[in-house]
């Protein structure tokens, strides 16, 4: 498949590359180093598996088995993980082609896609109409993302983006995470679905910012291998934070949560920044409590948000300063 792919950069040298597929984020560079883990070639990109960037949907995360039941219906649904519904199944909104428009104002360039996925694709019910907004801010090193939905008929809809974030790094060895949670979403070691809220523990606790691989190894079981894990924010609490050496990202979300993956596997895909084989980035994907999912209803309106802020930290310009 070839790629419909355009960029935007802004005054603060935030520069983002936009793809049709998924309404994605296909890249993000910042003083010109990626800042995401992105694939070199178009063809890896269009891999139904490949979710780096794209919108996911239309229930992201794991669906125990392969039906849901919404107001005593039950609806057969494609599965695509172990006889379990992974980001959407066969066909999710990530596989979609999305049509799009730009628009200027004074403070911000705005990205606007647009789709409908019909009434029964991958199993699920209603035409959903689906706009993903993003704005990038002409003078800060500021990406938000905005989704909206509406259906027909009762279905879920459960929207994030699957970014992965290296912030100029190699691997996730020089990465720091803060999420602030004291609970998280335990799943099932066998298929990673979800089965019940716990307290987080040594190795899952990331409520004061700490080296992603500090305690990887105590989670390297199961199907996982390593961070594959939901969170649900602590009350008054919105903001994950990702650290690299020279530069920090913020994400800021109305999500009740976000949902970590660490990179654990192997792909065999060649991506720029890197040669390690996995663990080269986190996807940091804001969700809501996917154990208890909201159904959208005729008549409903599905919002939600995330702010993306980029900076580069004051130790790496001090670094900078020194060396000229």
């Amino acid at each position: 498949m070839k790629l419909e792919k355009f960029a935007l950069r802004n005054e603060a040298g935030l520069e983002v590359i936009f793809c049709t597929l998924g309404a994605s984020i296909y890249g993000i560079r910042f003083h010109d180093e990626w800042m995401t883990l992105t694939p070199k070639e178009d063809k890896d990109y269009s891999l139904l598996g490949i979710y780096h960037g794209k919108t996911v949907g239309r229930a992201a995360n794991r669906l125990k088995g392969n039906h849901i039941e919404i107001d005593g219906k039950t609806y057969a649904l494609e599965d695509n993980q172990l006889g379990n519904v992974l980001h959407g199944g066969l066909h999710p909104i990530s596989a979609r082609v999305f049509a799009y428009k730009t628009e200027e104002t004074g403070d911000e360039s705005i990205v606007s896609f647009h789709t409908l996925s019909p009434d029964g694709e991958s199993g699920f019910p209603g035409n959903l109409e689906l706009n993903v907004t993003y704005r990038l801010k002409k003078k800060e090193a500021t990406l938000c993302i905005e989704f909206e939905a509406k259906t027909d008929k009762a279905t879920l809809c459960n929207l994030t983006n699957h970014a992965y974030f290296s912030l100029g790094e190699k691997n996730l060895n020089n990465l720091s995470l803060r999420i602030p949670a004291s609970t998280y979403i335990k799943a099932r070691e066998k298929d990673l679905v979800l089965v019940s809220l716990s307290p987080v523990n040594e190795a899952l606790d990331f409520r004061k910012e700490k080296p992603i691989m500090k305690d990887i190894a105590k989670v390297d079981f199961g199907m996982a291998h390593g961070y594959d894990h939901g969170y649900l924010f602590d009350e008054g609490e919105h903001a994950v934070t990702l650290s690299s050496p020279r530069y920090r990202l913020t994400i800021e979300s109305d999500f009740l949560g976000a949902q970590i993956y660490a990179d654990n596997y192997e792909d065999g895909i060649a991506y720029f920044g890197t040669e390690d084989p996995n663990r080269r980035g986190l996807a940091i994907e804001p969700q809501d409590n996917t154990l208890n999912r909201e159904v959208l209803r005729p008549g409903e309106t599905y919002r939600r948000h995330i702010v993306y802020h980029f900076e580069k930290r004051a130790s790496a310009n001090k670094r900078i300063i020194k060396s000229q």
